[in-house]
């Protein structure tokens, strides 16, 4: 098996620890009840599992290469549990954020449009998105396309990103996040619906950076710090779950 990228490495070093916390959130004997496996079984892979990553070296670089194929199984299989279960609440937090979003996404779009025509550009699309009326079902596209709107914006943000107050793990996924984004829109053959959410995590990073330097910040919690790995999380599902065989989308911590 041909060992992971750099990135990906990081990043399953991020992945795993935060999925045995949404096993441990989820619960041990529902996992067991929903999957057909014994409560046993699924302790014994929970308990093995946070043992191994207690006893891997901080550093991907120094970890055995023989290790990876069966750390990367370990994560695939955990994927696959937490996100079936979790598929519901998934879906759900997308309707949710279609719907926060959607008054200002329609808004961008609007102003888009209005924008265009009074510089003689009729744009059939945004014409039909701007509508007020437009049907729910075209609530998602309208989002969509604010998003697109504004991808020149984010791409200049995630550009500007210094890592250096980042860990070592989250410093390689936004590197690689530059770098994908930079090919990704260079490239005009490209579909940039990845590229978008990318770059619009790169902005929210971004913003939380500086919210986290800023001289009244009082997190005493670690708010900000726990948004932070979010998003680079985020990152590091789109930039490696296809490198890594993780067949849907995983996010680690996406439970509470």
């Amino acid at each position: 098996m041909t060992a992971p990228s750099a990135g990906a490495r990081h990043y399953v070093l991020l992945l795993v620890p935060g999925l045995l916390q949404d096993m441990k959130k989820l619960g041990l004997r529902k996992i067991a009840m929903q999957t057909g496996l014994s409560e046993q079984e699924v302790t014994n892979f929970y308990f093995q599992t946070a043992s191994i990553m207690q006893s891997l070296p901080a550093s991907p670089e120094d970890i055995d290469p023989k290790v990876w194929p069966a750390l990367l199984e370990r994560a695939r299989l955990m994927t696959l549990v937490v996100g079936e279960l979790s598929r519901e609440e998934l879906l759900r937090a997308k309707e949710q954020a279609i719907q926060n979003f959607l008054p200002q996404a329609r808004q961008e779009v609007q102003s888009e449009y209005k924008k265009r025509l009074e510089q003689g550009d009729l744009d059939f699309h945004l014409a039909g998105l701007a509508r007020e009326e437009s049907p729910s079902h075209k609530d998602e596209d309208i989002c969509m396309e604010a998003i697109r709107l504004e991808r020149e914006q984010c791409y200049g943000a995630l550009m500007k990103i210094a890592t250096e107050s980042l860990n070592p793990h989250q410093a390689c996924i936004v590197k690689d996040a530059k770098a994908h984004a930079r090919e990704q829109t260079l490239d005009a053959s490209n579909d940039l619906s990845s590229v978008d959410l990318l770059v619009h995590l790169g902005a929210l990073l971004s913003s939380l950076l500086t919210l986290r330097h800023h001289p009244d910040l009082v997190d005493p919690d670690g708010v900000v710090d726990h948004d932070i790995d979010h998003v680079v999380m985020g990152m590091g599902n789109i930039l490696y779950r296809g490198e890594l065989g993780f067949a849907a989308p995983v996010t680690g911590r996406i439970i509470g």
